[in-house]
């Protein structure tokens, strides 16, 4: 099927935002053939009525295009406003523009809209549900007079493409959508950081510059790795567990961007954890490994390992 243009108009003589009310909506429905697969080719919208605040008060409206009716919110639009729609990047919203007047005659009218031109004149959105709604929702403070807004009127340009879909997609892709219809009063996303905590999420040339500083390795053997660096096919020093252990994890342990890497002052002198985590990764080696060699050690079956030297003497 090829693309369907809408040219669709919201038209009242009078909307009246009452004394002590904080929205009116005004809402139309299209139509759709079902069993496909819509994609909106373009989109574009003008408010023919030019909606002006009557009075000082702050006024705004939101206007949607969506699969299924817009249910207004707990959340606020421009701080004063309540009773907001859905955001714009909601999946159950296919177009959406809002406007918020600051009073008669202040000059201050902000407006915004996703899909923009540039996007709206490109394909965008996906959707199954066959129909559209139209909303319209007027906004005011719920102090001051009443906002009557007379012969309201706001045109929408649609460009549907519109193909066969499988049972399968299409009945999965209605579920979908009316999941995703439904009502959110209060929406908590993302998370606030406190400003003196945002410099440990800094990269480290950003806060201090230079290169990053690290402890000198110490003279001790012990201290310089886990192991006696030897030639790899030679013995090594044994350690017991519980030192194992400790070098272990103070290796692994993290600093904040602007000290030294490493740990400082330990029992078994300065780690620097840049040598211990990179330094001999092939895991725990106890000589080469050749044919008929004589056992370097004996498990006894109650934790304690014996060990031997080359000629099979206790060590």
């Amino acid at each position: 099927m090829g693309i369907e243009e809408f040219r669709e108009t919201l038209e009242q003589s009078q909307v009246t935002v009452g004394l002590n009310e904080k929205i009116a909506i005004v809402q139309k429905k299209i139509n759709l053939q079902s069993g496909k697969r819509h994609t909106l080719m373009a989109v574009d919208f003008m408010d023919d009525s030019f909606i002006l605040p009557t009075d000082q008060a702050i006024r705004g409206y939101e206007f949607f295009v969506s699969p299924y009716p817009i249910i207004y919110t707990e959340m606020r639009l421009a701080e004063v406003l309540e009773n907001r729609g859905p955001l714009a990047s909601d999946d159950a919203v296919l177009f959406k523009q809002s406007a918020v007047f600051l009073g008669f005659n202040t000059g201050g009218v902000f407006v915004e809209r996703l899909p923009n031109q540039f996007l709206g004149a490109m394909p965008t959105y996906n959707w199954y549900t066959p129909q559209l709604y139209l909303t319209l929702i007027l906004h005011k403070e719920q102090t001051g007079s009443a906002w009557t807004v007379d012969d309201l009127g706001m045109s929408v340009y649609l460009a549907v493409k519109s193909v066969n879909a499988d049972a399968v997609e299409y009945g999965m892709g209605v579920i979908r959508e009316y999941t995703n219809a439904q009502g959110r009063n209060l929406m908590s996303q993302g998370r606030q950081i406190p400003p003196s905590n945002n410099v440990q999420q800094s990269f480290p040339s950003w806060r201090w510059g230079g290169v990053r500083p690290a402890y000198m390795l110490a003279g001790s053997p012990g201290s310089n790795d886990f192991f006696v660096q030897a030639a790899l096919n030679d013995t090594e020093i044994m350690i017991s567990t519980q030192t194992l252990g400790t070098y272990m994890g103070q290796a692994a342990k993290m600093v904040r961007p602007d000290q030294p890497f490493g740990t400082r002052a330990t029992s078994n002198g300065d780690i620097p954890d840049w040598l211990r985590v990179t330094l001999k990764n092939m895991g725990l080696w106890f000589g080469n490994l050749r044919a008929d060699e004589v056992p370097r050690f004996r498990r006894h079956g109650n934790g304690n390992v014996q060990m031997f030297t080359d000629n099979g003497t206790v060590a």
